[in-house]
């Protein structure tokens, strides 16, 4: 959705929050039952790595943790950005 708004006599065009939670929800199911598949689990595998397929809600959790985690872990050893 795109709205045109007049800004000191010029058009200005702002996206507007777009409700994509269906088509968001569509491609994480699809993602996860690909990450289960024996062709992903396998190679994955030769990697020795995981496929998790969680939803968008359970990955942005693990995000927010993973965040807090490491932050304290920079925070202590007083690392900074150059």
């Amino acid at each position: 959705v795109l709205e045109l708004h007049d800004v000191d006599g010029e058009l200005a065009a702002g996206a507007v929050e777009v409700e994509l939670r269906g088509e968001v929800e569509r491609l994480a199911d699809a993602a996860a039952q690909s990450a289960k598949s024996p062709a992903v689990l396998e190679l994955f595998a030769q990697d020795n790595a995981v496929a998790v397929g969680s939803t968008p809600a359970e990955f942005a959790s693990y995000i927010r943790k993973e965040q807090a985690r490491w932050k304290q872990v920079v925070d202590k050893a007083h690392i900074r950005a150059e």
